[in-house]
């Protein structure tokens, strides 16, 4: 929790960049299974926005991971340092998450965060790296607290 409130300080000071309304088609790897997902942002200002996610893990039987399911609302808050090649974005949120363990599946219900840093080739492309972190407040049992997963990440605006 300290450290999300050291983000949301760090955001509140640090440069503000401008955001658009933009779709975010990400794709990566973990623990020999496949993810992929996208993003929506719609822009309410030049530095926040609000959006929605879906994100999906494939399961890997021989490594034990995990099959996730996801999606949700979030707040995107856009920050950059000052040369303007780079956007950095920090996205609290809440989401319903199907979680498929071996031998067992949940559902279950909490906050995410997604923390992003994109390079950008122009006003609308911007290519990078996106995490995703979900937390699990309500399920006890075979799911574990958390899940966390990082992948590539490209940005289309519009």
């Amino acid at each position: 929790m300290k450290k999300i409130i050291l983000m949301m300080a760090f955001v509140s000071i640090g440069t503000i960049a401008h955001a658009q309304n933009a779709v975010k088609p990400i794709l990566g790897f973990s623990e020999g299974a496949v993810n992929f997902g996208v993003d929506f942002e719609h822009a309410l200002d030049a530095s926040t926005g609000v959006g929605g996610f879906f994100h999906f893990s494939s399961k890997d039987d021989d490594t034990g991971k995990a099959q996730v399911i996801s999606f949700g609302g979030m707040m995107p808050v856009h920050f950059t340092n000052e040369n303007k090649y780079f956007d950095t974005y920090l996205a609290p949120g809440f989401a319903i998450n199907m979680v498929d363990t071996v031998g067992d599946d949940k559902t279950v219900l909490g906050p995410i965060v997604k923390l992003g840093f994109m390079y950008k080739l122009s006003s609308d492309l911007k290519i990078g790296i996106d995490h995703l972190h979900i937390v699990n407040w309500f399920e006890d049992a075979g799911v574990g607290s958390s899940i966390s997963f990082t992948n590539a990440a490209m940005s289309i605006a519009f």
